[in-house]
C-alpha cells in the first residue's frame, strides 16, 4: 500500500530549508568556537614568549656585565702576575714589618714622617761584598731575550721625608737611626724651616716647623 504525502509542496520545501539552515547555523557555531579557543590559546602562547624574550633579554644583559667584570679582572690579575715575577727576579730579604716596627720606635712625639719609601742602589765597582745572614741577594735568573735586564747585586736604602718640631729633634733623630742596628750611614739631605697651619679650637694660627729628608742605608750586608 503507498503513503500518500498530503503536504502541500511548499511546506515541505520550506521545512528543508530550516533544517539546512539550522544544520549551517550549527557549523558556523562550532567554527566560531573553535576560533575563539584557539585565539586564546594563541593569546596565551605570545605573552608567554615575550615573557621568556624579555627573561632572556635580561640574562644576557647580566651576562654581558658579568663578562665585563670578569674580563677586568683578569686585567688585574695578569698585572698582578707581572708585578710578582719583577718581585722573583729580585729577593732582597726585606723584613718590612721589622723595619716599620724599628723606625715607629726611633720616632718620637716630636717627628712626623710624611714619606717612607725603598732606594736600590748599586755597589760601588771594585768592592768586595759578602752578604751576611740576613743579607741582600738577587735572585739568579736565566737570561731571556727582550727581557729586563736585572738589577742585580744591589743594597737598599730608605728615604725618609717628614718634619720635626724643631732643628734640634732632627739631629737627635739622625743620631737615633745611627745608634739603630738597621741603619747605617746615615746622612740629612736637608733641613729647612717651614710654615704649617694649625687648627686650634675655633682659630687657625701659623707654626714653625723643620722640613726634613733622611737617607739610611739598611745595615743587612756588609763589605770586606
Amino acid at each position: 500500500m503507498k503513503d500518500i504525502d498530503l503536504l502541500p509542496e511548499w511546506y515541505t520545501s520550506s521545512k528543508r530549508k530550516q533544517q539546512s539552515l539550522r544544520s549551517q547555523y550549527m557549523v558556523l557555531g562550532g567554527i566560531v568556537a573553535v576560533m575563539v579557543v584557539w585565539n586564546f590559546i594563541t593569546a596565551g602562547s605570545l605573552s608567554s614568549a615575550r615573557a621568556q624574550l624579555d627573561a632572556d633579554k635580561f640574562k644576557c644583559v647580566r651576562a654581558q656585565a658579568v663578562l665585563g667584570q670578569a674580563q677586568k679582572i683578569t686585567g688585574r690579575v695578569e698585572n698582578l702576575k707581572k708585578k710578582a715575577k719583577l718581585l722573583d727576579d729580585i729577593d732582597s730579604r726585606i723584613n718590612i714589618a721589622n723595619l716599620l716596627s724599628e723606625l715607629s720606635f726611633l720616632v718620637d712625639g716630636k717627628i712626623v714622617l710624611s714619606d717612607v719609601s725603598f732606594e736600590a742602589r748599586k755597589f760601588q765597582a771594585g768592592s768586595q761584598k759578602s752578604p751576611s745572614p740576613s743579607g741582600i741577594r738577587v735572585a739568579a735568573a736565566a737570561s731571556k731575550k727582550g727581557d729586563v735586564e736585572p738589577l742585580g747585586d744591589v743594597k737598599f736604602a730608605v728615604i725618609l721625608l717628614g718634619i720635626a718640631d724643631q732643628t734640634l729633634d732632627v739631629g737627635k733623630f739622625v743620631r737615633r737611626l745611627e745608634e739603630s742596628d738597621y741603619f747605617c750611614n746615615v746622612s740629612l739631605a736637608f733641613s729647612r724651616s717651614k710654615s704649617i697651619k694649625v687648627v686650634t679650637g675655633q682659630t687657625d694660627e701659623q707654626r714653625q716647623v723643620s722640613e726634613f729628608e733622611i737617607s739610611c742605608e739598611l745595615a743587612n750586608y756588609r763589605i770586606e
